[in-house]
């Protein structure tokens, strides 16, 4: 169950990723390399981050302090 609930959290980040590029390049004309950017700097930042909320569980992770 574990698994599927991963593939599916990865599932939803490539689709809002694929809606975002085609609502900027498909419907607005406009082609960035801003979007790619963005991702790959989301990717490092969660790399850099998750070995240190990798015992939190999620409701305690979004409570203040």
């Amino acid at each position: 169950m574990n698994y599927l609930i991963h593939l599916l959290i990865y599932l939803d980040i490539y689709v809002i990723v694929a809606l975002s590029l085609n609502l900027v390049v498909g419907y607005c004309g406009m082609l960035t390399l801003a979007h790619a950017g963005y991702f790959a700097l989301g990717g490092y930042v969660y790399a850099l981050l998750a070995p240190l909320w990798a015992g939190v569980s999620f409701p305690r992770s979004w409570r203040p302090s």
